[in-house]
């Protein structure tokens, strides 16, 4: 295999740098130690660009070579200086360790000197002489689209540092690699948006065939949103702005309608962008008294409840409440993806209940009834919510030891009822499972019970019940209070 460029000096530096079809860059190296892992969306970004076969351009991707020279070797020249000798003595340099051939050109580009790198064919089936330091992303997307739409005759230019074979140059090589990936200001997603959506050079049809259909939706959505009504919305205006106070309508909205389609609740054809916008107001509503969500600048919160409103199949003002109540709104990181995945999982998952209590064969299904039109007052009202109860002290079928049902039941439920009359041991004993567990308290005690109420009870608001009926009603008051604490927005009569 042969490479052809230019030799070039910078910043202390050597350099060859040229072109040559990507496949062979890729046959000829290989990633260092110190890359990071591939991330796999921004490989799926990239075989998607060279899918198109459009716009296929790239900068240089960055090579390292170090010139190895054994001088104890048999037929070793002595004085051979590698650096010497390609860069300025412009001598022909041959590896005795890997088979590399350096060889200087009469041809120049700008006065500087073309070289010829030499590689032999069967040494390079085991062996890759060339590390990258930047490009690793193009290189491994591009033979994963190779393999099913062939771009064998795809060109890129290459620039391979040249380094002397000592302890310094791995240093050399890791601090290039971090100014490539750190030095250079980033454009940030802002006003790369806006160069692109907001240029009425790219017509629609550019928007959908150049960048994708996200851009051209967002485009239209933009179109439909006046910046001026931010101050109407002022429980969300915060979400549109960054930690500079910089105003990012392109990327809010970009992050939407690609968070959307994720999820299936838009699609090529049909979207609603006036839907989309009175969602805005409804989300507005639904974070109002809630400081936390009213002042971050995390714009998932918002993007995540818009997604939710979109679909009609849930309530923003119960999701609100759950982020308020857990806490979630102070999270800086968190992206609009996983707060609905979780929030999903949360909402579909009906709470449970579990009622410890002294046992009493001869009136424990009065116990169980009463427990039983509690939950029953709320589903019927609530059927969304799907509440429900474990069977009080009951087990049927074979044999088992109830201490791992129950201690599984407590474990898995959303709300736990102690009934403390008696000064039961058992039910102190589930008790404090539960507290540990950091689950949803109710203490109830019969008003005829005369036992010492323990301590540690007395730190907690009982509810007293006078009979069956009594014990229904204020079961149920209190699971409503728990409920609306835990996010769910609930019919109340």
């Amino acid at each position: 295999m042969k490479l052809t460029g230019v030799v070039h000096t910078l910043g202390g530096f050597h350099t060859v740098r040229g072109f040559a079809p990507l496949a062979d860059i890729a046959k000829i190296s290989e990633p260092e130690e110190f890359q990071r892992e591939l991330i796999p969306e921004h490989k799926e970004e990239i075989k998607e660009f060279y899918r198109k076969r459009r716009d296929l351009f790239f900068p240089e991707v960055v090579l390292s070579y170090t010139l190895k020279y054994d001088f104890n070797a048999e037929n070793a020249v002595s004085g051979t200086n590698p650096i010497t000798d390609i860069v300025i003595t412009r001598k022909e340099f041959v590896s005795n360790v890997d088979e590399i051939k350096f060889k200087p050109l009469q041809t120049e580009v700008g006065k500087q000197r073309v070289v010829e790198i030499n590689i032999n064919d069967e040494w390079l089936i085991t062996n890759k002489p060339f590390s990258r330091i930047d490009g690793n992303h193009r290189i491994s997307a591009f033979l994963e689209e190779n393999e099913h739409s062939p771009l064998e005759q795809f060109s890129a230019p290459f620039c391979i540092i040249l380094f002397p074979d000592n302890a310094d140059s791995t240093n050399s090589k890791k601090v290039i690699f971090h100014n490539i990936n750190s030095k250079a200001k980033p454009l940030t997603t802002e006003e790369e948006l806006k160069g692109i959506i907001g240029n009425d050079n790219f017509s629609d049809d550019d928007l959908k065939e150049r960048f994708g259909i996200e851009y051209y939706q967002t485009r239209l959505l933009i179109n439909q949103f006046n910046p001026n009504n931010l101050d109407a919305l002022s429980n969300i205006k915060r979400c549109f702005y960054n930690k500079l106070d910089q105003l990012c309508i392109n990327t809010v909205l970009y992050k939407l309608i690609s968070f959307l389609r994720h999820n299936g609740l838009v699609s090529n054809d049909t979207v609603d962008f006036e839907n989309i916008i009175t969602t805005f107001e409804q989300v507005n509503i639904a974070f109002d008294n809630k400081q936390r969500l009213v002042n971050t600048l995390n714009s998932s919160f918002l993007i995540a409840a818009a997604g939710l409103a979109v679909s009609k199949n849930y309530c923003i003002k119960t999701f609100s409440n759950w982020l308020s109540h857990n806490q979630i709104g102070e999270l800086l990181e968190i992206n609009a993806q996983s707060l609905y995945d979780i929030y999903l999982k949360v909402y579909k998952s009906s709470p449970k209940i579990f009622v410890a209590m002294p046992f009493d064969a001869r009136t424990l299904e009065d116990f169980q009834n009463a427990y039983d039109n509690a939950v029953s007052a709320i589903n019927q009202l609530n059927p969304n919510i799907g509440l429900s109860l474990f069977k009080i002290m009951s087990h049927k079928g074979e044999a088992v030891d109830i201490v791992p049902k129950m201690i599984s039941e407590i474990e898995e439920c959303a709300i736990f009822i102690a009934d403390i009359s008696e000064a039961n041991p058992n039910v102190a004993y589930e008790l404090g499972l539960a507290k540990g567990l950091k689950k949803s308290l109710i203490f109830v005690q019969n008003e005829d019970d005369k036992n010492k109420v323990p301590f540690d009870y007395t730190q907690t608001s009982r509810h007293v019940y006078t009979g069956y009926a009594d014990l229904t009603h204020k079961i149920t008051e209190n699971l409503k209070v728990i409920l609306t604490e835990k996010g769910y927005e609930l019919n109340i009569q």
